[in-house]
């Protein structure tokens, strides 16, 4: 998505969809119109259903509506649900504990590049009889449970305090609800 904030806003402005190319690879163009002057940054962002910012992935700040053409260069960036997961929750909450240490907690590593297997489809070793992560059912998924409920509460830390943002809750069930595909 693309789409203009007002600084003192998380709810988008104006916005616009970004197609998905035809070929893996191909450069995408879009353009967005109707900015008026209450925005003041443009975003390559995720919104939700409301126009609230879910995610960043790059921003122009200080965007003046008075410009006739703005450019956005950005390169290939992956704006997949599991790659905002790892980048925003996972590298930045719990890889202290879930790291490369020689005894991640629980045997589970959350590092870029070694999460998915250690998460999906995975038994829990806390949890008897659930997986990590069962796709398509994220009320059954451990990672669910943990991170809404205070189940983890006596296992040394709990889980339940680290992520408080509804929205990231909500993006990684949603994940695990469309088939948590890497």
């Amino acid at each position: 998505m693309i789409a203009g904030f007002n600084a003192e806003s998380d709810y988008a402005v104006v916005s616009k969809v970004i197609p998905t190319p035809d070929t893996d690879g191909d450069e995408v163009q879009v353009l967005l119109s109707g900015i008026s002057e209450e925005v003041t940054e443009i975003e390559l962002c995720v919104i939700n259903r409301l126009r609230k910012r879910v995610v960043s992935f790059q921003t122009i700040d200080d965007f003046t509506a008075t410009a006739d053409t703005t450019l956005m260069e950005v390169g290939a960036i992956d704006v997949g649900m599991y790659h905002t997961i790892q980048q925003r929750v996972f590298d930045k909450t719990c890889t202290a504990c879930h790291g490369g240490s020689e005894k991640p907690a629980a045997g589970l590593v959350l590092l870029s590049g070694r999460s998915y297997s250690y998460l999906v489809n995975k038994p829990s070793v806390f949890v008897s009889g659930l997986s990590r992560v069962t796709p398509n059912n994220s009320k059954e998924s451990v990672l669910h449970q943990i991170l809404n409920t205070n189940i983890s509460s006596n296992w040394g830390i709990d889980h339940s305090q680290m992520i408080t943002s509804s929205t990231m809750l909500t993006l990684i069930d949603s994940w695990i609800d469309n088939g948590a595909q890497e």
